[in-house]
């Protein structure tokens, strides 16, 4: 089961990466519609998030001498998911206009808190 999660996580990696990459190459994100950019900010979420899941469950794997559960891949995705909302919303904030300090500090609380949240459901 964890390595057909892992195969999982790396084919969103390379597609989301392939879509950016065409999008970065033929089209111009800043001077398209919405849904041109939805759709660039939604590849660039799934590729950060992918790319620094995989990084974060090989950190854990060495930590834990190999021991690794299919419960370490969930968490490395879900905090990884929630960073790269944060990028996400503060792409998606600076193309609307949205003053981006304020914005950005109570978006990173929210996401700080829904974390711990979840961690403490878990536990």
């Amino acid at each position: 089961m964890k390595n057909f999660l892992l195969l999982i996580l790396f084919l969103v990696f390379l597609i989301s990466g392939l879509i950016i990459f065409l999008e970065l190459k033929y089209i111009d994100p800043l001077n398209s519609n919405n849904l041109i950019i939805i759709s660039f900010l939604l590849s660039f979420f799934l590729f950060i998030s992918t790319f620094c899941t995989l990084i974060l469950y090989f950190i854990k794997k060495v930590h834990y001498r190999w021991q690794v559960l299919l419960n370490h891949i969930s968490s490395s995705f879900r905090q990884w998911s929630f960073i790269s909302l944060f990028l996400f919303w503060l792409s998606y904030f600076e193309n609307i206009w949205v003053p981006l300090y304020f914005s950005s500090f109570l978006l990173f609380i929210l996401i700080i808190f829904l974390e711990l949240f979840i961690q403490n459901i878990y536990n």
